[in-house]
């Protein structure tokens, strides 16, 4: 999937379970928040708002799973 990477952040629940988001947005403006691991979480810390990016992404029961980035 290609797409301009937004933003990503680290949020802790009430719970203190950490999660990992990513903000990106297709190529005709729609915006995306995805759920990512931390060694995705660590590579967008190399990425600037509006890269172009390549998102290779697997559906597993119901749910996006980010399997690796790239910048384009």
């Amino acid at each position: 999937m290609v797409c301009y990477f937004l933003n990503a952040r680290r949020v802790v629940s009430k719970k203190d379970k950490v999660f990992f988001i990513m903000q990106v947005a297709d190529l005709t403006g729609v915006v995306s928040e995805l759920f990512v691991s931390e060694d995705i979480f660590a590579i967008t810390s190399t990425l600037c708002p509006f890269d172009r990016i390549v998102l290779n992404i697997s559906l597993s029961s119901g749910r996006i799973n980010v399997e690796s980035i790239e910048k384009n």
